[in-house]
């Protein structure tokens, strides 16, 4: 299924998911105010029932990338949908380094 385009009309709802980590999850991490080093590194070594950590980072990069750029939506400039979230491609990057590195 193709993205719709974003609308410029406010009255019309959109759906959305979010997830939010709880401090009550087993799978919490600390808080969000590690560094991005830290974040890669725990990235890079983890690994869940779906598999490697690294992997889903990686795709989800590559998902935000794509979206809406095939259909012509976003900018490159931050404006739109498929515009790079620079926190998922830094996070990307830190880990890419330490795959290089062998962790």
């Amino acid at each position: 299924m193709k993205n719709p385009k974003p609308t410029t009309n406010p009255t019309i709802p959109i759906k959305t998911q979010i997830y939010i980590g709880l401090p009550s999850n087993p799978q919490f991490i600390g808080i969000q105010d590690r560094t991005q080093d830290a974040i890669a590194a725990t990235i890079y070594a983890s690994r869940g029932p779906s598999g490697l950590n690294r992997e889903y980072l990686f795709m989800l990069e590559g998902a935000l990338r794509g979206l809406g750029f095939e259909n012509g939506v976003g900018d490159g400039e931050g404006n739109g949908v498929g515009d790079a979230d620079e926190h998922v491609e830094d996070l990307a990057r830190r880990v890419r380094v330490l795959e290089k590195k062998g962790g």
